[in-house]
């Protein structure tokens, strides 16, 4: 029988040799040069993200250190605010014991008063010595951005209200327009220096709020150094007070940290404390009078008037008009020319003492004033004044009859009528045939410095008075009472009346509500409270008086 022998079993070896070679062909695909590649560029992403962030990190330390730095400012300049603070609270306090020990001594001189008071003695010089020395100022300002400034505007007014300022001194931002006292306009330059700055000046706040500027030039740019427009917009807006550059960035908070920023933060709080430093008042006077008037020599004008002739050898005397508003002292004017004159008080003419809207004088009245002598020897002055029914709104001396007044056509004496003026010659009071004394030679317009404005139904009849003494050829002037009671100067002094900025201006309106010329119109006081001739008060008077008889001789002598 016969036998197979059984076949070999196959190597294992073989499959080993398969599962090597499979391995091999995998690391090499591994190792290739393109996975190589990816792997050096996700590693180089990965380096970048990091080094971006640090990059951050850097940014965000910057800002921080910045931060630190603004604030030791504020801290050095909140130390120098508490110094200054503290001085002034030892001054305060080196005068409350002075005070007090000045009280004491004064107690001790008299103890019963103290005693007698309940009060401790220091209690009333407490408040006064130190209300002395704090005083409070708040500037207002109001401010206009024109453009992007990444809140550096925002840091700039935080640092002017922060920095250099005392408890005694504060900033406020507002934002009504009518209740600033600056306007601060932000104006970040763009474009050109010139056409963005004339851009924000025209905003409207800016133009038409009437308020002073202050220009913040903003420029864009990490360069500390930048070189600005040396140009100075003070020049060219007359609203601009004052114009600075600043340097500003978005990376930066708000503003660079750099010499020229400070400078203009400075800049800014001292023109603001300009306006919030108290000033004096204004005088109220002159430095020089705007007339001249030789006060201390009356003699020499006095003696003018006593000596005094109409030019004309047919006219005995110079007829003088005083006519103006109810209440304004026409009456009391002649009375104070009769008191100069006779070197005492006197009353040739009813005035009134009280005021009302109503004219006292309701007549037609000449007055004379007595020269020397008595009886039938005495003799008057060549002058005369007459004095009419003032002018009243709604009612007082028709115009019509001071029209025929300074033609001679109203008899002395007659009694106006406001509703029915003088045209009849059948009317007794109306003079038919006036001689050439009957006729008005100078007509005196008589206004009160201390009075409001003239009423315009007043001013009304006396153009139409002043326009038929202009046709008639009649001249014309004016003299202003009341300057003691209207200026508190001139009460004081009469010798300031041609200093009084307040009599010179009421001299300038009276000119342009009447049409006279301000040289001629003369400020005069009448005697009132007086018991006495005063001087001064005799040196105004005389002045207007001279005026008046040098231009009736010059009407008479055509």
């Amino acid at each position: 029988m016969e036998t197979t022998s059984p076949e070999p079993a196959p190597e294992e070896s073989g499959g080993w040799e398969e599962g090597m070679e499979s391995e091999d062909i995998s690391q090499d695909a591994s190792s290739s040069p393109q996975n190589k590649e990816d792997q050096i560029t996700a590693d180089t992403k990965n380096l970048q993200k990091e080094v971006n962030t640090l990059k951050t990190d850097n940014k965000n330390l910057q800002k921080e250190v910045n931060t630190l730095k603004m604030d030791m400012k504020k801290m050095q300049a909140d130390q120098i605010n508490m110094q200054k603070d503290m001085k002034n609270m030892q001054e305060i306090l080196n005068v409350l014991q002075t005070d007090l020990k000045n009280l004491h001594q004064k107690s001790a001189k008299a103890p019963n008063n103290s005693e007698r008071s309940g009060e401790p003695p220091y209690k009333a010089k407490t408040s006064s010595s130190s209300s002395s020395f704090w005083p409070k100022a708040t500037v207002k300002v109001f401010p206009v951005v024109t453009g992007r400034t990444f809140g550096a505007d925002q840091v700039i007014l935080e640092q002017v209200k922060n920095l250099g300022w005392s408890s005694t001194w504060k900033v406020e931002i507002t934002n009504n327009l009518q209740d600033c006292d600056f306007i601060i306009v932000f104006c970040p330059i763009m474009s050109r220096v010139g056409s963005d700055v004339e851009a924000a000046m025209r905003e409207d706040s800016v133009s038409s709020g009437g308020k002073p500027v202050i220009l913040v030039l903003m420029h864009h740019t990490r360069d500390p150094d930048y070189s600005t427009d040396v140009r100075r917009w003070s020049e060219t807006f007359q609203n601009v007070v004052l114009d600075v550059h600043v340097l500003f960035h978005e990376t930066q908070p708000g503003l660079l940290c750099c010499s020229r920023n400070d400078r203009a933060i400075r800049q800014i709080q001292e023109e603001l404390k300009k306006l919030g430093t108290p000033s004096p008042p204004p005088s109220p006077t002159l430095k020089d009078p705007w007339r001249k008037i030789p006060w201390g020599d009356k003699a020499t004008d006095l003696q003018y008037v006593k000596d005094y002739e109409p030019e004309n050898d047919d006219i005995k005397h110079v007829r003088i008009l005083l006519y103006g508003p109810v209440g304004v002292g026409k009456s009391s004017f002649v009375n104070s020319v009769s008191n100069v004159l006779r070197g005492r008080m006197t009353t040739p003419a009813l005035a009134s003492a009280t005021t009302s809207d109503k004219s006292f004088t309701t007549s037609y009245a000449t007055h004379k004033i007595k020269k020397e002598g008595r009886g039938q020897s005495k003799t008057y002055y060549p002058f005369v004044f007459n004095d009419i029914m003032g002018l009243e709104k709604g009612g007082g001396v028709h115009p019509d009859d001071i029209k025929l007044a300074l033609k001679g056509h109203v008899k002395d004496g007659y009694t106006f009528n406001p509703e029915s003026p003088l045209v009849s010659e059948k009317n007794p009071g109306y003079n038919p045939h006036p001689s050439p004394e009957d006729k008005v030679h100078v007509l005196v317009c008589v206004l009160s410095a201390n009075a409001a404005e003239i009423p315009d139904s007043v001013l009304k009849k006396m153009a139409e008075v002043r326009k038929l003494a202009s046709d008639l050829g009649i001249p014309q002037m004016a003299i202003g009472t009341h300057i003691d009671a209207a200026c508190p100067e001139t009460e004081k002094d009469l010798k300031n009346v041609y200093k009084s900025k307040y009599i010179k201006r009421k001299v300038h309106d009276f000119s342009a509500a009447v049409g006279i010329p301000v040289n001629c119109i003369f400020p005069v006081k009448n005697y009132s409270n007086e018991i006495d001739i005063d001087d001064d008060v005799d040196s105004l008077i005389l002045s207007a008086l001279r005026k008046m008889l040098d231009f009736g001789d010059d009407f008479i002598d055509k």
